[in-house]
């Protein structure tokens, strides 16, 4: 994580890991809160379902910390939508699991 991170780099950290969850929501026909459904969805097998969520919400738990050192609103935003699409995911791995 950034602890005593600057502002930049912790800007340029949740760039990237927000482009990471958009390509995976994307990848898995997750909601990204712009549109109903993200176009583009892939079929999974329930391992990759699972692992992609595991990656998804890696970088929303990244975010989040980032959100909860720098106390900036435009983190905490990128934060709660990031883990709305964590939710989603650990939903999407659940129901393919037998």
């Amino acid at each position: 994580m950034l602890l005593g991170g600057s502002q930049k780099s912790a800007e340029q950290v949740v760039v990237s890991e927000r482009s990471k969850i958009h390509g995976i929501a994307q990848s898995l026909g997750l909601s990204d809160g712009t549109a109903a459904m993200v176009s583009g969805a892939t079929r999974h097998s329930c391992l990759e379902t699972c692992q992609l969520k595991d990656d998804l919400c890696r970088s929303s738990d990244t975010i989040c910390d980032i959100a909860k050192q720098h106390h900036d609103a435009e983190f905490s935003d990128t934060c709660l939508w990031a883990s709305t699409l964590c939710t989603e995911a650990k939903d999407s791995c659940r129901r393919c699991e037998p």
